[in-house]
C-alpha cells in the first residue's frame, strides 16, 4: 500500500496484508501533504529537530516519513506526553481524524 501524493490516491497492492499498520502510515502521509499548512509542516519539523528522536530507521529518512510513522507510533503505543505527541493529537482535532 502507498499513497500517491501525484495521483492523491492510496493504492493498494494484491498482497497487502491487513492489520500491519501501512495503512495508518500511508494515510498520515495524506494528512501531511493534502491538510497540513506550510506552518504547520514546519512546526513539526521544529518539534522534531528538538527532540531529535526516529522511531524507526525508516522515519528517518525524510520529514515526511518521519511524520507517517511518528504519528503511527504516537497513536499506537506512545505514552509520554511529548511535544511531539501533543502537536499530533491537536492535529487530528483539528481535522477531526478519529481513531
Amino acid at each position: 500500500m502507498i499513497y500517491d501524493s501525484w495521483l492523491d490516491k492510496l493504492v493498494i497492492c494484491q498482497n497487502y496484508e491487513k492489520d500491519n499498520g501501512i495503512a495508518y502510515h500511508e494515510f498520515w502521509h495524506w494528512l501531511w501533504y493534502k491538510r497540513l499548512s506550510d506552518y504547520e509542516r514546519w512546526k513539526y519539523k521544529r518539534i522534531m529537530d528538538r527532540e531529535n528522536d526516529c522511531i524507526t530507521d525508516y522515519a528517518c529518512t525524510s520529514l515526511e516519513e518521519s511524520f507517517a510513522e511518528n504519528t503511527r507510533f504516537v497513536l499506537n503505543k506512545g505514552k509520554v506526553d511529548t511535544d511531539k505527541k501533543k502537536f499530533i493529537r491537536w492535529l487530528l482535532r483539528k481535522y477531526e481524524v478519529y481513531y
